[in-house]
């Protein structure tokens, strides 16, 4: 089963708070705060980060994968156990990997054998979807969750 990447976005503080602070701090707040939540991280997940709609960049695994060899264990700052489950903080390793796949996925939209509106509606799509990961990333309040 092919898994893919999906972002979630951190609504347990105010926008704008964590851009001040560094990852790490950010990181061993959150894990002070859901400390002893793992049997229920799922029910967490839902209640404290937000599902991000981007129709245009999805990512799967095994093209991160390409990037970042032994992606799974190169995560830096996972919430919960990362034997039962993978959601973590974007970190900026994996921020890379995205950053070149949806490059990837622009350069694949302008090639395509397509009429011109539908490459413009791609490609503004993909920009759209990465300012606003992009937002969330300088924020500091990007997650990933993989199913």
């Amino acid at each position: 089963m092919t898994q893919t990447i999906q972002f979630r976005k951190l609504n347990m503080f105010l926008e704008g708070v964590t851009s001040d602070f560094p990852y790490e701090s950010i990181y061993e707040s959150l894990k002070l705060l859901l400390r002893g939540t793992e049997k229920d991280s799922a029910e967490y997940v839902e209640k404290y980060f937000e599902f991000v709609r981007v129709p245009y960049v999805q990512i799967k695994v095994s093209q991160v994968e390409q990037l970042i060899p032994d992606f799974y264990k190169t995560v830096e700052y996972p919430l919960f156990d990362p034997k039962k489950t993978t959601f973590f903080m974007m970190d900026h390793k994996i921020w890379n990997g995205v950053q070149r796949i949806t490059e990837g996925l622009l350069k694949d939209a302008i090639l395509q054998e397509e009429k011109l509106d539908s490459k413009l509606k791609k490609t503004t799509g993909i920009a759209k979807d990465y300012d606003l990961l992009l937002e969330l990333h300088t924020k500091k309040i990007l997650f990933v969750n993989i199913f």
